[in-house]
């Protein structure tokens, strides 16, 4: 077998461990007894007494939104023991109760009733992604209360910022200045409080910690021959827990950062713009695996129980979905479409940002960190300022 041959091998089977790894986790979770979620999931509603939660992260969020709540209510219905129900294909197939009570809102008038005993029928959730959150969420709740979940979150999420501190310093103080404000922004003002929740604080963690773990296996040699296979896993597990969401953004900044001063450190500086780019396209190809790899079980699974999934409608309907929606939100789309996520956007004179979303969005992370909006706008102007010396500077040594 040629090199290359043996390379494509290794990254198969690798690719076929971790999506069986990844289905055993669901398997796992739907192992949690039903009445220890439930009883997990109605202590916090009775703590709570049905106001707004303001134990978890300093009041910053609420803990009963419809992110937590759709998980929770995936939870109960992955633990739940119906006539007929196959353990395997439960953990293919995913099922969640319907939103019966409340069809308009957010699952959390029917994850209340699920908890008070209401008795939902199961149905296929959405198949295009792994929901990987659930599988955490689900099995934390075997052991962890509800608010023990989310404080190991809270301190994960601290700690890979820590972690990736000392495996910069341990390729020298210039990798880690280079690094710092990464790490200061991220440990100051990247929300922490904010998304070390269910729904998003797995894949947070993950994207933190993905960097760490690369810029270790850059320090030494022979560890770094491993590095691009685990780009590659740390793409699949990126999918696994969540697809699209700002956590990608997070990673692919993060894994070139620890590839590129990684690779400098091990090449003098030879070759570790495009080792680093080698890198991130490994952790892209893991990604495009990891969803192909899903819907292609996922479609096998629905032929032997007779349910319908066709795997290219699943992602053509999806992307549909998003382009209507982004431009029913832009000024050359749908004027009054509404204001998503920004209450600050609200009024005559944010007319202009209401129908921006990236604009928008930015005032949206503005609302979340701790500091006033004049300092959040000093942030964002310095941040333009420091990409356009930068792209300056680039262009300049490329053109020498």
């Amino acid at each position: 077998m040629s090199g290359r041959l043996r390379t494509v091998a290794v990254y198969a089977a690798v690719a076929a461990a971790m999506a069986a790894l990844f289905f055993s986790l669901h398997w796992l979770g739907n192992q949690t007894p039903y009445e220890t979620a439930r009883q997990r999931l109605a202590d916090e509603i009775a703590a709570n007494a049905g106001r707004a939660d303001e134990r978890f992260f300093d009041g910053a969020r609420p803990l009963f939104d419809w992110e937590f709540c759709k998980l929770s209510l995936m939870a109960l219905a992955g633990s739940r023991r119906d006539v007929g129900d196959n353990a395997i294909a439960d953990a293919i197939l995913l099922k969640n109760f319907p939103r019966a009570i409340d069809p308009g809102w957010n699952w959390c008038a029917e994850t209340r009733a699920a908890v008070e005993g209401a008795d939902f029928n199961k149905r296929l959730e959405s198949t295009r992604y792994w929901y990987g959150n659930k599988a955490a969420l689900a099995i934390g709740l075997r052991w962890l209360s509800v608010l023990e979940f989310h404080r190991l979150l809270l301190f994960a999420c601290y700690g890979a910022w820590a972690l990736l501190a000392a495996a910069l310093a341990a390729h020298g103080w210039r990798a880690l200045a280079v690094g710092a404000p990464a790490i200061i922004l991220g440990l100051w003002l990247s929300g922490i409080t904010y998304w070390a929740d269910a729904g998003n604080g797995p894949a947070y963690v993950w994207a933190v910690l993905s960097a760490a773990i690369l810029a270790l296996l850059l320090r030494w040699r022979t560890a770094a021959r491993f590095a691009p296979l685990f780009c590659f896993a740390a793409g699949m597990v990126s999918a696994f827990l969540w697809f699209a969401d700002g956590h990608n953004a997070v990673a692919v900044f993060l894994l070139a950062l620890a590839a590129w001063l990684g690779y400098s450190r091990l090449n003098a500086g030879e070759g570790a713009a495009r080792r680093a780019a080698g890198a991130l396209a490994l952790w892209i190809v893991g990604v495009v695996a990891c969803l192909a790899l899903m819907l292609a079980v996922r479609s096998a699974a629905a032929g032997l129980t007779d349910t319908r999934i066709d795997g290219a409608e699943v992602f053509a309907g999806s992307l549909r979905n998003r382009i209507a929606q982004a431009w029913a939100e832009t000024p050359m789309g749908a004027r009054g479409a509404p204001t998503l996520g920004c209450p600050a956007c609200v009024g005559a004179e944010d007319e202009v940002w209401a129908n921006l979303p990236i604009a928008r969005d930015v005032r949206s992370l503005w609302i979340m960190t701790p500091m006033r909006e004049s300092e959040d706008r000093a942030v964002l102007g310095f941040s333009l300022a420091a990409v356009a010396a930068a792209a300056a500077v680039a262009a300049w040594l490329a053109r020498r």
